[in-house]
């Protein structure tokens, strides 16, 4: 999420260069945890089918509150992104047995990720007001890699530790944009405006390794 949290830090900055109040950055997204559901099949001898979904959400929020005299300066800006995926894949147990207490797998899978984001920017200090809205969303195909372990507690409940990597890049997002803003202190500095069909600079790139820890329960009848 580096080209995302550069435009929230230059939009942020720019707001702040101009109306020279001491307005904070967000904080970086950085990845959260998520979760998901996962049910496997065993096709055959070492070959096991799933298939997956996964979410996940992030936030992060900058305000700022003074109370006058000369003026009343309020500050906030908030964005927020989600992601789901949708995929199958297939994993390679290395050797497995029902008898053995920890099974060793390898796998892939391939589905489609989908994004939305909220951005949210308001400001008002007596002069400047601004009111700056967006709400955008982006679907495309991705790719799992990973490696793992099915730790057998009990003959029907199993431990599933894994890492691997995730390629999910949603490129640059599309929805709608409204700008209501107003600095009368720069030249062409009012500007009112709204796009339902606008598409912002910043890529939105879910791409990178991750760990994770399922618990899986077995059904005898399938």
């Amino acid at each position: 999420m580096d080209d995302v949290n550069r435009d929230i830090a230059n939009r942020v900055g720019q707001l702040r260069n101009i109306v020279d109040q001491p307005l904070l950055i967000p904080e970086k997204l950085n990845g959260n945890y998520g979760w998901g559901i996962q049910v496997q099949y065993h096709l055959g001898e070492n070959y096991f089918l799933n298939l997956n979904t996964y979410f996940f959400r992030e936030k992060t929020k900058s305000e700022y509150f003074q109370e006058g005299p000369p003026n009343t300066v309020n500050f906030l800006f908030k964005r927020q992104i989600e992601y789901i995926e949708a995929s199958a894949g297939l994993k390679y147990y290395l050797g497995y047995n029902t008898w053995k207490r920890v099974n060793f797998y390898l796998g892939g899978g391939i589905g489609v990720g989908f994004g939305w984001t909220d951005a949210l920017t308001k400001y008002t200090d007596g002069t400047n007001t601004v009111d700056n809205s967006g709400q955008y969303s982006s679907t495309a195909l991705i790719a799992n890699f990973m490696g793992g372990a099915e730790i057998r507690l009990t003959p029907y409940f199993s431990l599933f530790p894994e890492a691997g990597y995730r390629l999910a890049n949603l490129q640059r997002m599309n929805g709608r944009i409204s700008v209501d803003q107003d600095f009368p202190g720069i030249p062409n500095g009012r500007l009112e405006a709204s796009d339902s069909n606008y598409t912002p600079e910043e890529i939105y790139d879910f791409s990178g390794f991750f760990i994770s820890l399922g618990i899986g329960f077995i059904l005898p009848f399938i």
